[in-house]
């Protein structure tokens, strides 16, 4: 659970890469196309962008920079691939924009700084 926690954000823009690619399947008959398929790829390599972001201080926004970045490139991808931007492709705008959303929305990990004392589990009760 607490790696869960500790990279919830790169988790949540991993699950937008995974939603782009079944969504859409759900409301079209037809497969994803080359340019469905490379919005896929384009959430994919920005989760593991926002999973190597640092949470040091000073780049506080890294992560959300990364997300907002990854999601303008999913729709640049749409809009330059044939001209048009088809449903498909609207879906998948929407899956990049919600996961820009999730990763801002989620705190950051904390670390313990180095005069925190570390949690501790005791199997005995205290007197």
């Amino acid at each position: 659970m607490d790696y869960v926690k500790q990279h919830a954000k790169a988790l949540s823009a991993l699950a937008a890469a995974i939603l782009a690619a079944i969504v859409p399947a759900l409301y079209s008959d037809a497969p994803l196309g080359f340019a469905g398929w490379v919005n896929v790829i384009i959430l994919a390599a920005g989760a593991v962008q926002i999973f190597n972001a640092a949470n040091l201080a000073g780049y506080e926004y890294a992560k959300l920079i990364a997300a907002v970045a990854t999601a303008g490139a999913v729709v640049l991808s749409s809009a330059l691939s044939d001209g048009d931007v088809t449903r498909i492709e609207w879906i998948q705008v929407f899956v990049s924009a919600l996961g820009a959303f999730t990763v801002y929305r989620l705190p950051n990990a904390q670390k313990p700084g180095k005069h925190e004392a570390p949690e501790t589990v005791t199997d005995a009760p205290t007197a």
